[in-house]
């Protein structure tokens, strides 16, 4: 499980992960990192917020000694 923090100004925003809503802003959600997900974050009176989280590795990970 990986932790991320949703946070929105202000405060108290729907947070949905997957379409189920599970929390309000500021939260703390452990997701899976095995599979991706849809945020969504929703507050009456403003736009609402959508993303993918994708499963990736980022590069800051390899450690490569390449020889020259």
């Amino acid at each position: 499980m990986q932790q991320i923090t949703i946070q929105s100004a202000p405060s108290g925003a729907s947070v949905a992960v997957n379409g189920v809503r599970n929390a309000e802003t500021p939260a703390i959600l452990s997701l899976s990192r095995k599979t991706g997900h849809a945020l969504e974050i929703e507050l009456d009176g403003y736009e609402p917020f959508q993303m993918n989280i994708e499963r990736g590795t980022s590069g800051w990970v390899w450690d490569v000694d390449e020889e020259e």
